[in-house]
């Protein structure tokens, strides 16, 4: 089992330094064999274990559903974690700001952005679904709504430009006539409010057109992130704007957008969570990007990496408990959604979240944990090499303890004692991550596809392997030929492959350029 991000083993015996025989110059006394055994050099250090998640800082309701969800679905409980967060985010972001005890008081949204590092094969999706089935059949019942709403819409605006165009025609050149017949017809009919609760992969200009059309709390939740990681939003010209127009979301500030086709705008009052789950390899490029980490995108997240748990999981019935659980916190977040968003001067598009306050003794423990915080990012601390994040870690507290307070009661205009206890030891758990994920992302991408290239070698038992074999056959990531090569050749520079002077036969077919599984490496 992995007990590291990234799918790197702690002690993983394919990555500890072991003696393997060479090939032999022909010359070579055997005497001296013992003499020339080498060390395979290890790939990457191995990453510590993480801390198991604290499943009951999330309080009754979420930890009954994370504890169902893992219970049928055999996932980590990080991974269910994160869903039923994101999920907790989007349903109360829009009701609440939480106002942090700076000055004469900041608030802050509830939005929260969240990111699980998981391998195929580690049930993101299941528990994704479980974790959004009521958003989603929520969003189905507003679908349901807007296309009955469509045809009366239409009909209103046909007759609408039609109307516009009489009033036009009947001032008959005359300015102030036009105007004043303009201004009794009155503004274009709105459009029905577009239905859309949780978007997967769309661009920072599609969030913007539907943050114009659509609800004001929205939800970015993909559980294979890498397909917007790899899409037009994040192409080398776009990539800066996206990532500043994410910090601003976060950050709860309008939208603002200036376009030589459809001017200028700015839309206030929005709010957007997000959940991203990314392959291994993916997370290790975003998480290791200098420029993500530079514009403070990286430390606005929320971090797992858990364990994997493939090979581990056997059938078995699952409790009883569970569905009446997983019910419960369905029931809850389908009555929040469903709730009226807060709006200003009656826009529907506007939201107008209440102040959530803490309590004196919360407040009181989020000023300790920011001094905490700063002495942990200082020169030495703890978190020092997640400088950025441990700058944010109290602000990620005091978030997390408002989601969590508002799920179990919507109503509520404090955040006490307890659901601060809360939010601190979340906030510690995700800043043990991202001290440790860093760690991985360091390792950068050469050698990540190294080490892939090693696990398929592994997991076909081959002891011999060619360029043209890992395009044809190996990891998606390695089938282009200069990368390919490249893993190899990492391969060998370390010891785990031996380059066969004279080529080789892979399953009946003649290759020249052949790398041979190394004697001592483990298979």
């Amino acid at each position: 089992m992995t007990d590291s991000p990234f799918g790197i083993e702690d002690g993983d015996p394919d990555l500890v330094t072991e003696a393997f025989e060479p090939v032999l110059p022909a010359c070579a006394p055997a005497a001296n064999v013992a003499n020339l055994l080498i060390a395979p050099v290890p790939l990457f250090r191995p990453l510590p274990a993480g801390e198991p998640f604290p499943v009951a800082a999330l309080g009754s309701r979420l930890a009954g559903a994370v504890t169902a969800i893992v219970d049928i679905v055999q996932c980590h409980p990080a991974t269910a974690a994160g869903c039923v967060l994101a999920a907790a985010s989007l349903a109360v972001q829009g009701l609440a700001d939480v106002v942090l005890p700076i000055g004469e008081g900041t608030p802050r949204p509830l939005s929260l952005f969240l990111l699980t590092v998981a391998a195929s094969g580690e049930r993101k999706t299941a528990a994704d679904d479980l974790a959004l089935k009521a958003v989603a059949d929520f969003e189905a019942e507003l679908g349901d709504a807007w296309r009955s709403a469509s045809p009366d819409h239409a009909a209103a605006l046909e007759a609408w430009k039609a109307a516009k165009a009489h009033a036009v025609q009947k001032a008959k050149g005359d300015f102030q006539a036009a105007r004043e017949g303009l201004m009794r017809l009155g503004p274009e009919p709105e459009p029905p409010m577009s239905p859309i609760v949780a978007a997967s992969e769309p661009t920072l200009q599609g969030l913007a057109k539907l943050f114009r059309v659509g609800r004001p709390s929205l939800g970015l939740m993909n559980n294979e992130g890498g397909a917007m990681l790899g899409g037009w939003g994040f192409q080398a010209e776009h990539r800066m704007g996206t990532m500043a127009g994410l910090n601003g979301l976060w950050d709860g500030s309008p939208m603002k957008r200036v376009r030589a086709g459809d001017g200028a705008e700015a839309l206030h009052g929005r709010r957007l969570a997000c959940h991203l789950m990314l392959q291994p390899n993916v997370a290790a490029k975003l998480l290791g990007d200098p420029e993500a980490a530079g514009i403070g995108l990286l430390a606005r997240f929320l971090v797992a990496a858990p364990a994997e748990l493939f090979g581990t999981r056997m059938q078995r019935a699952c409790k009883p408990e569970s569905p009446q659980l997983l019910r419960a916190y369905a029931a809850q977040l389908e009555a929040i959604l469903r709730r009226p968003l807060p709006t200003k001067d009656g826009d529907p598009r506007h939201l107008a979240p209440r102040r959530l306050r803490l309590d004196l003794a919360a407040e009181a423990g989020w000023q300790a944990y920011a001094d905490t915080c700063e002495r942990r990012g200082g020169p030495g601390g703890v978190w020092a090499e997640i400088r950025p994040w441990a700058g944010k870690a109290a602000e990620h507290a005091a978030r997390l303890a408002a989601v969590t307070a508002l799920f179990h009661d919507p109503d509520a205009h404090e955040i006490d004692s307890a659901a601060w206890a809360r939010g601190q030891t979340l906030a510690d758990y995700y800043g043990g991550e991202m001290l440790r994920v860093s760690g991985g992302a360091a390792i950068g991408a050469e050698l990540m596809e190294a080490y892939a290239l090693w696990r398929w070698i592994q997991s076909k038992g081959l002891k011999l392997v060619s360029t043209s074999h890992v395009l044809q056959f190996g990891p998606n990531p390695l089938r282009t030929a200069p990368k390919a090569k490249a893993a190899l050749e990492r391969l060998a520079q370390n010891g785990w492959l031996q380059v066969v002077k004279d080529g080789g036969t892979i399953d009946g077919k003649r290759y020249r350029d052949v790398w041979r599984v190394a004697a001592g490496a483990r298979e």
